[in-house]
């Protein structure tokens, strides 16, 4: 399953009232953006985009690329009148998408973008009005002594969500459909692929889950600072150890200096990126890759995959796999302060002139706004303030208005308006973008 990435340094909302506003901006009027230059084909909620699959189990590790027949079976059988007569996306066309996004090669624009969006969203963006399916199979645990033929069969399900977009949350939608399979547990999922094409799916109730979100976190005073911290670890049959947070000691070191070279480059999504990896039969890594192809990678992952080559996993069965997530805890910097204060910054809100700026995170340097409310060493209550960005193709900040209330200090505007100017947004598609958004930051003992 897809997992919302940890937050952190984040306050919870305070609400409040009275805040004078006072004006300190340019008075100048900003540009208006470019109108996009093509006008864009129209999809309905039979259109579908059909998600990567994703395969879950106790000892089940696939790679992505070893899923697509299963997108491309689902595609087919939805395709059937009975089923929907849904009309997905060819695979291989969403496949070029996702791999042309993250490498900053966006649709109708001619220059790299290296502020480049989550590609599901730009996907969803471009296909405005398709429906989408999730896919995922789950696959009981293996019992010891046990052959795969007498496992219980693993679960596939599909669910199909239409887009039910609103003034405040464009990308809103619903489940109206989901589907399931029996599939034989240890067949490949070619099999899998065939045997859907077969014998189809069945419908399937749309049960409501109870209960709510909860965010888990890791502890960020650790004194043992800078940590590698590995968790929901999945592998395989034929390991000797356990994958766990001394498999990674020798190289702990370099792992932690790959997060620390990309501390100032901002990761535009917000899916936990588990890693997955193979070993041959001495223990060396083969393949090192991410899960969610439909995402960006982590910006340290070709580092960290390096270091993971110099790991010795220990002799076994070739072509071992695992699967677990990997943190990296870097130490806290030198001028930090020592207190106890919570500290919480955000731009929440966002309105753009053209969407397709606003489609990632990441648009505030974490270090930047850091520093300045370092420097507050006692409680501010919630200040809440609107800000306006004037966005340039490359999705830099041309522009900026702060309406600052008089509750932040001189010394603190000074610092943050510094920030606000070096905001970088998504590469707009028209090729310019005027973003309204909504500045929420305070700080709680």
């Amino acid at each position: 399953m897809k997992r919302v990435g940890h937050i952190q340094n984040r306050a919870a909302a305070v609400a409040f009232a009275g805040v004078v506003l006072t004006v300190v901006a340019c008075s100048r009027t900003p540009p208006a953006a470019r109108a996009p230059a093509t006008v864009r084909p129209t999809f309905t909620d039979r259109d579908l985009l059909v998600d990567p699959p994703t395969v879950y189990g106790d000892d089940v590790v696939r790679f992505p690329d070893e899923l697509w027949p299963i997108s491309d079976a689902v595609a087919t059988v939805l395709a059937r009148p009975e089923m929907g007569a849904y009309k997905a996306v060819p695979s291989a066309e969403l496949r070029e998408l996702w791999r042309d996004v993250q490498a900053g090669r966006l649709p109708g624009v001619a220059a790299t973008c290296a502020a480049q969006p989550p590609p599901a969203r730009r996907a969803r963006y471009l296909y405005r009005g398709a429906s989408s399916a999730d896919v995922r199979v789950d696959c009981p645990a293996s019992e010891s002594g046990k052959a795969a033929s007498a496992r219980p069969p693993c679960r596939l399900e599909v669910k199909i969500r239409a887009s039910r977009p609103i003034a405040d949350a464009p990308d809103e939608s619903e489940e109206v459909a989901r589907f399931e399979a029996a599939l034989p547990a240890g067949e490949r999922p070619e099999q899998w692929a065939k045997r859907l094409v077969a014998t189809g799916m069945a419908r399937a109730d749309m049960l409501e889950l109870e209960g709510g979100l909860a965010l888990s976190g890791l502890e960020t005073d650790d004194p043992r600072r800078p940590l590698v911290v590995v968790a929901d670890v999945t592998v395989s049959g034929g390991w000797q150890y356990p994958i766990a947070d001394p498999t990674f000691g020798s190289q702990r070191d370099a792992i932690v200096a790959c997060g620390a070279a990309v501390a100032r480059r901002p990761w535009r999504d917000w899916w936990v990126q588990p890693y997955r990896i193979e070993v041959d039969a001495a223990g060396t890594l083969r393949r090192c890759e991410f899960e969610h192809v439909d995402h960006l990678p982590p910006p340290e992952l070709a580092c960290v995959c390096g270091a993971l080559r110099q790991v010795a996993f220990g002799a076994g069965p070739d072509g071992r796999r695992a699967r677990f997530d990997l943190t990296i805890l870097a130490a806290p910097p030198a001028d930090a302060p020592r207190d106890r204060l919570t500290r919480g910054f955000m731009l929440t809100a966002k309105r753009s002139s053209d969407p397709s700026a606003i489609l990632g995170t990441g648009e505030i340097d974490e270090v930047s706004k850091s520093a300045c409310l370092w420097r507050v060493t006692s409680a501010l209550p919630r200040i809440d303030l609107p800000v306006r960005f004037v966005v340039g193709p490359d999705g830099r900040t041309a522009h900026h208005e702060a309406l600052w209330p008089a509750a932040v200090s001189p010394e603190l505007r000074r610092c943050l308006d510094p920030v606000l100017a070096g905001a970088r947004f998504n590469c707009p598609l028209s090729g310019g973008a005027i973003v309204d958004a909504r500045l929420s930051f305070g700080v709680w003992d």
